[in-house]
């Protein structure tokens, strides 16, 4: 499970979830 900031907004566009598991899976892939 991915935790996000506590103040961030609930109600998140779907696109930019898949923005952030993109971010997120790029990050990873670098390491």
């Amino acid at each position: 499970m991915l935790s996000l900031a506590p103040r961030a907004p609930v109600q998140v566009c779907e696109g930019e979830l898949i923005n952030w598991q993109g971010k997120i899976v790029g990050m990873n892939g670098d390491l």
